[in-house]
């Protein structure tokens, strides 16, 4: 039996023993919405996107050691455990959580779909079978003791010593890889060419091996992006809406409406070709000759995914075989 169907186990029998845990402490406005405030909020981040999470794949190609470095630091499930999630309840969860209930220190309880759900560092961590790590109250728990200058030294491999002068061209494949796992997957950004020295200090921190709470981190994030989210003038996108989904799925089955539609498969990191190019990958005629055939592996891909914008690609073309094939039936 899986962790998830066990949890789920759990809680529906916990439900059945103390129903009153399963739902708010007064009566909700709807069976969606706990307070006709928070319909309103839904109402206003109802046509925002999404900040999607990715999925880094072990055969990747351009992840240089970083399906290792997770693998041995431990936080590989927040990249390879990562599921579809349902939008709508997604922005429900964020509608309802400026009226969470507390339960505990960082501990709350959020009315989704007719039912009370925990949202914790603990059970983030729980979910993903993480180190429920210790972390100071009312502070982030990523911060280390050497100074940002220190602190770019390892992930630009010694190239750089001032924060002032860092740039993404200073790093190789795997920290690349890293980074943009860092701005979809741990610390979400819009920007994901630029680096926050926040997001920074997690890079340093996850090389040299130095332990976290993830889950603390998580779900500091949410709620720092929740505070913003209301303000209709704020173009935030909704962060890290695989977990939030997945976390809901891993209390309990959340049952379905009929405005429910479910999200694409995460798609795979991966790095641009004038990224791998900028990297700091030896300048030989075998890495230009293996950088060649990922850019044109990348633009098959592109190709059968219709991802370019100035191709016409025509309706109704399908498989050569089967027009054939239609052509002799037609015939016969």
């Amino acid at each position: 039996m899986s962790l998830k169907s066990l949890h789920q186990r759990l809680t529906v029998s916990r439900d059945r023993n103390y129903p009153e845990l399963k739902s708010p402490s007064s009566p909700p406005f709807s069976s969606q919405f706990i307070s006709e405030l928070t319909i309103r909020r839904f109402q206003t981040i109802s046509g925002r996107l999404f900040n999607e999470m990715g999925f880094l794949a072990a055969d990747n190609p351009h992840g240089g050691d970083a399906y290792k470095i997770l693998s041995d630091f431990g936080l590989l499930p927040t990249v390879t455990e990562v599921d579809s999630f349902v939008g709508n309840i997604v922005k429900e969860f964020y509608a309802n959580l400026a009226e969470a209930e507390m339960e505990g220190v960082d501990t709350l309880k959020v009315f989704v779909h007719g039912s009370m759900y925990e949202f914790s560092p603990s059970i983030i961590n729980r979910m993903y079978q993480l180190p429920n790590e210790s972390y100071p109250l009312n502070a982030t728990p990523i911060q280390v003791h050497e100074s940002l200058d220190d602190i770019v030294t390892l992930p630009t491999n010694g190239q750089i010593h001032a924060w002032d002068l860092c740039s993404k061209k200073e790093m190789g494949d795997t920290v690349a890889m890293l980074q943009k796992i860092c701005c979809q997957n741990w610390i979400p950004t819009m920007n994901p060419s630029s680096m926050s020295a926040e997001q920074f200090t997690l890079l340093f921190m996850i090389l040299k091996g130095c332990k976290f709470n993830f889950g603390k981190l998580v779900f500091d994030e949410i709620c720092a992006c929740n505070s913003v989210i209301a303000n209709a003038s704020s173009n935030v996108r909704l962060i890290l809406p695989n977990v939030i989904d997945q976390l809901l799925r891993f209390q309990r089955i959340v049952p379905a409406l009929f405005v429910d539609v479910t999200s694409a498969a995460p798609s795979k990191f991966k790095i641009e070709p004038k990224e791998l190019l900028s990297s700091q990958t030896p300048l030989t005629l075998l890495s230009d000759v293996r950088h060649l055939h990922d850019f044109t592996k990348l633009m098959m891909e592109r190709l059968a995914g219709i991802d370019y914008l100035d191709i016409v690609y025509s309706e109704g073309e399908g498989d050569p075989e089967d027009e054939e094939d239609g052509d002799e039936t037609e015939s016969g």
